[in-house]
């Protein structure tokens, strides 16, 4: 049966959804216990956008049964990852008069602010996803993280606007209601996945986060413990795997295996003398040998 106090994160990837459930009874976002995982083979999708919603859904529900079953709690609404090549980041500004008492800043001019910054012509198949503030400076002192309560005449926000393809963002929400589900809200992939693993630490002195998925490669960037940032490159895993069945001519199948158990990136590191054994495409045909440096250039 449902729950309070339930919240539901769905990673939409290319080639695996995976639905993971979170009891937030503590009331402490830093410490909700997960109490469901599901993971499911991904269908539909092409390079992070959803190219089949039927396929995509019924995808979808597989991974949400398998958390449902692991929590014992049923599901209604889910917190949806976006990814693809459609995704754009961009870093503008906006600046405000503060007219207060006493030229007091508050939330609602640093939110003023942040809109001015978002007041830019974006084209009607596009939507911003995300207006996430960088720093602000007041009367041209600049590095300023919280200027609320700060006096001052003149406000200028620095914000990253994140904004993705109305379509793409419509389908995927879609699927998700095929699936028999509600969407609160869509989260940027690397965001999500920045909150998982970076530390206060890394943010502050500059760190650049990479995921490699099956057909996107997910990219944020930090400094000075703001997102300066974002991108979503159309090429993953599964472009590396297509490689090797091309280049070595093999079923994709074994290309994929043969990719885990043997593949490498720096050609410099592998023994040349090392040896691996490739299949070869056709049932009766033998399989054949070649140094594993040949696997390290195609990748």
């Amino acid at each position: 049966m449902a729950r309070e106090n339930i919240v539901v994160g769905l990673d939409i990837g290319t080639s695996k959804i995976a639905a993971i459930i979170g009891d937030m009874s503590l009331g402490d976002p830093e410490q909700i216990e997960i109490i469901g995982v599901g993971i499911a083979n991904s269908h539909g999708l092409r390079k992070g956008v959803v190219v089949d919603i039927e396929k995509t859904a019924s995808s979808i529900r597989e991974a949400i049964e398998s958390a449902e079953l692991m929590a014992g709690v049923e599901i209604g609404s889910v917190f949806a990852g976006i990814a693809g090549g459609h995704i754009q980041g961009m870093t503008m500004s906006g600046v405000v008069a503060v007219a207060g008492p006493e030229h007091e800043i508050t939330e609602a001019d640093v939110k003023r602010a942040i809109s001015a910054a978002q007041a830019l012509a974006i084209p009607v198949e596009r939507e911003v996803i995300h207006a996430i503030p960088q720093g602000f400076v007041v009367d041209q002192q600049d590095g300023i993280r919280e200027p609320i309560g700060m006096c001052g005449v003149r406000l200028e926000a620095y914000v990253h606007i994140v904004t993705g393809a109305v379509a793409s963002a419509q389908n995927l929400v879609r699927s998700v209601y095929m699936a028999g589900l509600s969407v609160q809200d869509i989260v940027l992939e690397p965001l999500a996945s920045s909150e998982a693993v970076l530390t206060p630490d890394e943010r502050e002195f500059g760190v650049v986060l990479v995921d490699i998925g099956g057909g996107t490669t997910d990219i944020a960037i930090y400094k000075d413990g703001a997102l300066m940032h974002t991108a979503v490159v159309s090429y993953g895993g599964s472009t590396v795997t297509n490689d090797i069945a091309m280049v070595l001519k093999m079923p994709p199948p074994d290309a994929e295996v043969l990719k885990c158990r043997s593949g490498c990136t720096l050609v410099d590191i592998v023994d040349t003398h090392e040896m691996i054994s490739i299949p070869s495409l056709g049932e009766n045909r033998r399989p054949r040998v070649l140094p594993r440096q040949v696997l390290a250039k195609v990748i």
